[in-house]
């Protein structure tokens, strides 16, 4: 297959920028035949270079480029390799079966993972390789698919701590373009600024009267308005949680008025990452002195277990209190309760919604619901019942002295503006 040396060349010699002739090549025999697309990428590049030095690891790079090429020389009349202007390698495989490419992968990284000496250094230089089969029948419409789709099976590789990771039926790389696409939809929105907030009430289980509102986010799309639930972690894994959660104070700030008339109390949800950010702080500040209401921050990561003295010192500086929420799964920890509520921080537990879901027909459920309900009245601590969905939920937590109920039974998420008018 001496074609395709010639095709490659041709393609090479026409652009100027490497990544793109491979894309070129690419593009050319996907159209005909099925391909193998594969990414080796250094871990750690800022990492090695403190340890050895730029020019010790720029050296090894060099020599890891040989190793690859001449491990593939074999094998030329099927196999283009580049390396791209990034530590990453690109390879395209044609008419392998998946076997042979399993093995050759497998090769390829122990030739890969051979030590390298260098000025002294005996240098490992760890990879990680995702590989992806490009059925002939598999219809690309945007050509930079090829290498975006290399770069998201190289995060699910980091992901599941694996160091090889191949993608072989369409389906499964379906999912991986739906990934990316959820990438670019909510990075999207929140540049443009299309997030709204909602407000589902928190009412006293024993008497129905609303207590507060909990302040959730919301995605504007094509004039609904779409949970952030399933894009959180996205949110978190593209770190851009903090501009959604300034996003968040903004649309509170422009909705003042109205908040006001309707509540005197509001739970907001925050990340850990927000509280460490000055410009977030800025406004959070503004939002406390001009508001003139009651905020309550509600915690839920595993970063604020271990670092209380943070909690503290906002408490401290904004008189702000805090919510334990998920208690009884997750991160919550009696522990953290204790150190909270004795520093005076802390007023309220939200109870996991996954333990009051089974009320009705899970009696350890309710007697570990039935604990929290006494753990609260004992610390002096309110407590809060989510996902309440029905009536038989409400009236078990009212027989369990819960304080406070929270759920599509009683209210849905709901615009201030349609509060105000129910009110």
């Amino acid at each position: 297959m001496k074609f395709i040396q010639l095709i490659s060349e041709a393609y090479f010699d026409a652009y100027e920028n490497i990544e793109n002739r491979f894309v070129g090549v690419v593009e050319y025999f996907h159209n005909e035949k099925d391909i193998y697309l594969t990414i080796i990428d250094v871990k750690n590049l800022k990492h090695l270079n403190v340890i050895y030095g730029e020019n010790v690891i720029n050296k090894a790079l060099k020599i890891l480029k040989t190793r690859i090429e001449t491990f593939m020389k074999n094998d030329y009349q099927r196999t283009i390799t580049i390396k791209a202007e990034s530590a990453n390698f690109y390879m395209m495989n044609i008419d392998y079966s998946f076997f042979e490419y399993q093995l050759l992968i497998s090769e390829l990284y122990k030739v890969i993972m051979s030590p390298i000496e260098i000025q002294g250094n005996i240098v490992v230089l760890p990879v990680i390789i995702g590989g992806i089969l490009f059925s002939k029948h598999f219809d690309i419409k945007d050509k930079s698919v090829y290498t975006s789709s290399l770069t998201l099976i190289k995060k699910k590789a980091k992901k599941e701590k694996v160091d090889i990771k191949i993608i072989e039926f369409d389906n499964e790389l379906k999912e991986l373009l739906k990934e990316k696409e959820k990438e670019i939809y909510i990075l999207q929105k929140i540049r443009n600024k299309e997030i709204e907030i909602v407000f589902q009430p928190i009412y006293k289980t024993e008497t129905g009267e609303i207590f507060s509102l909990e302040v959730l986010g919301r995605i504007y799309d094509k004039g609904d308005l779409i949970s952030i639930g399933m894009y959180i972690d996205k949110i978190y894994e593209l770190n851009l949680i903090e501009k959604f959660d300034a996003l968040i104070l903004e649309k509170l700030i422009e909705k003042e008025s109205l908040i006001k008339k309707v509540t005197n109390k509001l739970f907001i949800n925050i990340s850990f990452q927000s509280l460490l950010n000055k410009e977030y702080m800025k406004k959070l500040r503004y939002f406390l002195e001009n508001f003139e209401i009651e905020v309550i921050l509600e915690l839920t990561e595993q970063k604020f277990v271990s670092d209380i003295e943070l909690i503290k010192s906002i408490y401290n500086d904004y008189k702000i209190h805090f919510a334990v929420d998920d208690f009884g799964t997750g991160y919550s920890s009696l522990q953290l309760v204790l150190e909270l509520k004795e520093m005076g921080i802390l007023k309220i537990l939200k109870i996991d919604g996954s333990l009051i879901k089974g009320l009705e027909n899970k009696e350890n459920l309710k007697k570990m619901v039935n604990i929290i309900s006494e753990l609260g009245k004992n610390f002096k601590l309110m407590t809060v019942a989510e996902f309440v969905e029905n009536e038989k939920i409400l009236n078990i937590l009212k027989e369990l002295k819960i304080d406070l109920s929270q759920g599509y039974y009683l209210s849905k998420p709901l615009l201030i503006e349609e509060l105000y008018k129910n009110s």
